[in-house]
């Protein structure tokens, strides 16, 4: 089920997507510890349909509940985050997210640099600099430490997006551009789906829209539209700013 949501998802068959994972709720979602995932998903389907109201009671009832492992931590993220890109309002969701990511800085900043990424957007909506600089020191000094996987993935990655994210927060949308252009072709390199990575060309996408440069913007339109000739979610964040 998971595989099929991922080609559908990509492919911006949103319609087919919903009723595939509805039609099988009863073998994916009851007494699974990865349906949470799946609602994920289930949600992204329903934001490129517009109704945020349904995205927001899927988060609360079966994403955001209350569970701290940082791979459920990744997707409330991500799914706040594309919200926070439009315009909506989440309410206290996002205070909420800040202060879960705050408490794991000790023990997980500078671990995996996914995980980093994703932390730095709850700061940054929140506008929590004191723990996004944090972050970004973490992460540097990750880079530096030594020579493991997640050391490249900081450096080639994790770094350059958080401080992506950290500009994008004080609108200083030129160099989150920048950044995030360099960024964005080399991210595989620090895991994540397709699906879960899109995160980095909407933000991309947002902050091409607030700086005005039309050019960038038309180019990143067209570039969705060749996989999703259906897609409303870049053309929403487009029209957010």
């Amino acid at each position: 089920v998971h595989a099929a949501v991922h080609v559908m998802e990509m492919c911006g068959r949103a319609e087919e997507g919903i009723r595939f994972l509805q039609d099988r709720e009863s073998s994916w979602a009851p007494d699974n510890g990865f349906s949470f995932h799946n609602w994920w998903h289930l949600g992204l389907m329903y934001l490129e349909q517009g109704d945020d109201a349904k995205v927001l009671d899927i988060f609360d009832r079966y994403i955001f509940t209350g569970a701290d492992d940082c791979v459920v931590l990744v997707d409330v993220t991500s799914m706040l985050w594309r919200l926070h890109l439009l315009g909506v309002d989440v309410g206290p969701r996002f205070d909420q997210l800040a202060k879960v990511w705050s408490q794991k800085l000790d023990e997980e900043a500078g671990y995996y640099a996914f995980n980093d990424f994703h932390a730095s957007l709850a700061f940054a909506a929140t506008g929590a600099q004191q723990p996004l600089s944090q972050l970004g020191d973490q992460l540097l000094h990750a880079a530096t430490s030594n020579n493991t996987s997640n050391s490249q993935m900081s450096a080639n990655v994790g770094g350059p997006l958080v401080r992506a994210v950290s500009a994008y927060a004080v609108r200083q949308y030129d160099v989150a551009v920048e950044l995030l252009l360099k960024t964005r072709d080399v991210a595989h390199g620090f895991g994540g789906s397709h699906a879960q990575r899109d995160i980095i060309n909407l933000t991309l996408l947002s902050a091409a829209s607030k700086q005005g440069n039309a050019s960038l913007v038309r180019h990143l339109r067209n570039e969705r539209k060749i996989n999703k000739p259906n897609e409303t979610l870049g053309e929403r964040i487009i029209d957010a700013v």
